[in-house]
């Protein structure tokens, strides 16, 4: 595996857009993009693209600019490496895995990006940055469901009731509810007003009058 950064990159249809990343010219590489008639995402002989580039000369500032202009983390060159295998920086590290890097892809010699930093002898604090994110990533969320409250869970169960059901046919049900609960009382009303408007027993004689 090459462990060596090839910086001759070829770009046939651009050349300009990878000389300005190569000598670190920000205002050059802003206009070059701004034209929106290059892609960024082009790569070279050796399968990488300038972003490659950009990440190898520790440069912040210019990494952030082609990611804001859509520059690709997971490409991989033609030996498994990723953009975040020739990270160097705390700070390019930490833009990298913002843009969607993956800390744990291997390339073809089975090693991921911390490996690759350690066998670069990159800085200590950027060991200890990979070692915190990797940890973070590692740990499983918790299901909101089961870790919240019977008051919180309610929503989500009725959520997933009505999911099951069909929304129509749940509304439809609902409606069904409303219906048979107005009837209910409806009916017990009605018979309410009936013993209150009934007409009074009269007595005369013996007999007994409605």
């Amino acid at each position: 595996m090459d462990d060596s950064f090839d910086f001759v990159m070829v770009v046939e249809r651009d050349k300009t857009l990878t000389e300005a990343v190569f000598n670190e010219d920000l205002s050059l590489v802003q206009e070059i993009l701004e034209k929106g008639t290059v892609d960024l995402n082009e790569v070279d002989s050796n399968g990488r693209s300038v972003i490659f580039c950009a990440v190898n000369r520790g440069n912040s500032e210019l990494v952030k600019i082609l990611l804001n202009y859509g520059a690709d983390t997971r490409m991989i060159d033609k030996y498994g490496n990723t953009v975040l295998h020739w990270c160097g920086s705390l700070e390019i590290l930490n833009l990298l895995i913002l843009y969607g890097a993956d800390i744990f892809a291997k390339n073809q010699g089975g090693l991921t990006p911390k490996m690759m930093a350690i066998r670069r002898g990159v800085g200590q604090s950027v060991i200890e940055e990979y070692n915190l994110i990797e940890t973070r990533l590692r740990v499983p969320k918790k299901d909101p469901v089961r870790s919240s409250s019977p008051d919180q869970r309610l929503p989500t169960l009725l959520q997933e009731f009505c999911q099951e059901m069909g929304w129509q046919n749940f509304l439809l049900l609902i409606l069904g509810i409303l219906f048979i609960s107005l009837y209910v009382a409806y009916t017990i009303t009605g018979m309410s007003r009936h013993f209150e408007y009934r007409q009074p027993i009269i007595m005369e004689g013996h007999h007994i009058k409605l």
